[in-house]
């Protein structure tokens, strides 16, 4: 059996272990891009600068990432979509019926089968009965 932890160090947890758990990422620190035995020469970035240089590097650098940047795609005139015939469609209802019940369904719906009469699944036969009462209540309209 492994050995159990206390919740105390359970607790103990690191800045990345706490950044996984809410789904951030931890910037990690990055290797330099040059060896550290070559010294870098510092670059004085207002002698080399201008408006347009700084309008340029504002289109290259995207607020989101390459991976996720989207690509333009050119606008197609399309015919629009026919609305499709809806009375074939199912909507999913569930419901809890006492047992008596379900086992009465089950039973029409094996006997319907057998005679291969209509309505044969126990889906159709539930259909059937609830459009009755909601017509004989005026709650459809057929």
């Amino acid at each position: 059996m492994p050995e159990r932890r206390s919740l105390s160090s359970a607790m103990e947890l690191t800045p990345e272990k706490l950044a996984f758990i809410q789904g951030k990422q931890v910037e990690k620190e990055r290797p330099l891009a040059t060896p550290p035995s070559q010294p870098v020469a510092p670059v004085n970035v207002t002698e080399s600068r201008n408006a347009s240089d700084d309008a340029a590097e504002a289109r290259r650098s995207p607020v989101r990432s390459p991976t996720v940047r989207r690509t333009m795609r050119p606008r197609v005139n399309r015919e629009p979509v026919p609305v499709p015939n809806l009375d074939h469609l199912r909507v999913g209802v569930t419901v809890r019926i006492h047992p008596e019940i379900a086992n009465a369904l089950r039973r029409a719906h094996l006997e319907q089968k057998i005679r291969r009469q209509s309505p044969g699944t126990q889906q159709e036969i539930v259909e059937v009965a609830l459009s009755d009462w909601l017509e004989r209540n005026g709650f459809l309209d057929v």
